[in-house]
């Protein structure tokens, strides 16, 4: 895909050269086995400007109102919550810490038949028995396929 003004655009993304934490992550991008894009402009930059080979559009944005009545299930079949990531990226890990110890304890009391199923590669010690603590948390291991996603409400 072009967009229009996309040299103009260009010309202000910024270089991996420029920063050093910057240019780990696209570091980190281009070595990836496959990286979802939220937007297909973003899908775009990584692509045709970064040189990422494998990226993917997983967008929950939607340019058309048709493009939400394409899914494959309905909202009142799809059931649970899920979190997908790397456990080797501190953020991810540090942000499912606060989901789980945080955030879950809120959701269960307004849903005590909710579960979180927590998807992703590397999963360390801490959450690949954090079903032990709390059973409504469940470790999945890594997600086969994305139509995966379209079974969960959030």
């Amino acid at each position: 895909a072009e967009y229009m003004g996309s040299n103009d655009i260009l010309r202000t993304i910024p270089l991996p050269s420029d920063d050093e934490k910057f240019a780990r992550e696209i570091a980190s991008i281009t070595r990836s086995d496959l990286v979802f894009a939220c937007s297909d402009f973003e899908k775009f930059l990584l692509r045709k400007f970064y040189n990422a080979p494998h990226v993917e559009l997983l967008s929950f944005f939607y340019t058309q109102t048709d493009q939400v009545y394409k899914r494959t299930t309905n909202f009142s079949t799809r059931e649970h919550f899920v979190w997908l990531g790397n456990f080797q990226h501190a953020p991810n890990v540090d942000s499912l810490k606060i989901l789980c110890d945080e955030i879950w304890p809120l959701v269960k009391k307004e849903l005590p038949k909710a579960e979180l199923h927590i998807y992703g590669a590397n999963f360390g010690e801490e959450f690949s028995k954090i079903d032990q603590k709390d059973p409504s948390i469940r470790p999945m291991g890594l997600m086969k396929d994305l139509k995966s996603l379209s079974r969960y409400r959030a």
